[in-house]
């Protein structure tokens, strides 16, 4: 798993923690059913704390990416009219939490990002300039990680535009389109709505579309797409057998794997013991280690 700076959040671990976490609570919907009560003077101590729970976790990788700019703006505005009650008029802590909200809300200028995401939406789906769009936005997704292009790519908008170009008649269109969809699916946001796609560019007379489509499906499900990319294991390209090894051990990982499975995974991944490729050579011993073989 890859960490990407020093914050608590900064990892993927810890963003998909906060994705299953948010998912099972449905914290976001509960915080934002308290920031619209109508009551004000009545709510005013739920409502500063549903504020303070966005002042706590309202980052981008932890708060649902669709529904920040939203909670912030709202948990402002709340906080802005209690601060106008007598029992709160003057009270410099509710300043510095409206203070915090903003800037959170203004970093990094989310609206100029969401017309940038728009824009790129919008070349996707433009025969004119399609090609240059998907290129841009495989080049930002396999970019270092920052809040920026997070906050431009890691939505459903990006991904449904991505999968429609799957289906590109365009094959450059379509590589540079499922080499973003991984990257995003990896770093940010994953769409489930784009892995029958996937899939079907396991079939792919493209070596590259084959080599990201196993990466995107890993992406996507884990190791329940062992049976889809398990035929790719034999393939002409050793960067696409070397990605069908990493799914089998992440299966393995997983403990998704009978002891029978096992056995049948053992018999398709011994012949690249003996592969021409060192790298998946040395994977392949580590898969045969893990499966419970004995390499020669």
């Amino acid at each position: 798993m890859g960490a990407w700076g020093s914050a608590p959040w900064d990892n993927d671990l810890a963003a998909d923690w906060f994705g299953e976490l948010f998912e099972a609570t449905k914290l976001a919907r509960r915080v934002e059913k308290t920031l619209n009560h109508r009551d004000l003077e009545e709510y005013a101590p739920e409502i500063r704390a549903a504020a303070y729970v966005l002042i706590a976790l309202g980052h981008n990788y932890v708060w649902p990416a669709d529904d920040l700019e939203r909670h912030l703006t709202l948990a402002i505005s709340r906080l802005e009219a209690i601060r106008e009650l007598a029992d709160y008029e003057g009270m410099p802590e509710i300043d510095q939490e409206i203070a915090i909200l903003r800037s959170r809300l203004e970093a990094p200028n989310a609206i100029d990002l969401a017309g940038e995401r728009r824009d790129l939406i919008n070349g996707l789906r433009d025969p004119a300039v399609r090609l240059r769009a998907a290129r841009e936005l495989s080049r930002q997704a396999l970019q270092e990680t920052s809040n920026e292009i997070e906050a431009r790519l890691g939505n459903g908008d990006i991904t449904g535009a991505l999968t429609e170009a799957l289906a590109d008649p365009d094959a450059r269109v379509v590589e540079e389109a499922v080499i973003a969809l991984a990257e995003i699916t990896r770093r940010y946001f994953r769409d489930e709505r784009a892995y029958p796609a996937v899939v079907r560019l396991l079939r792919s007379k493209r070596k590259l579309a084959r080599q990201w489509a196993v990466e995107a499906a890993s992406q996507l499900r884990g190791a329940r797409c062992l049976d889809d990319v398990l035929p790719l294991i034999g393939d002409k390209v050793a960067a696409v057998r070397h990605e069908v090894l990493v799914v089998i051990i992440r299966a393995f990982r997983e403990k998704r794997l009978s002891a029978a499975r096992r056995e049948r995974l053992l018999a398709a991944v011994r012949p690249l013991l003996k592969d021409r490729d060192a790298g998946v050579r040395s994977l392949a011993r580590r898969a045969c280690d893990l499966l419970g073989g004995q390499p020669s």
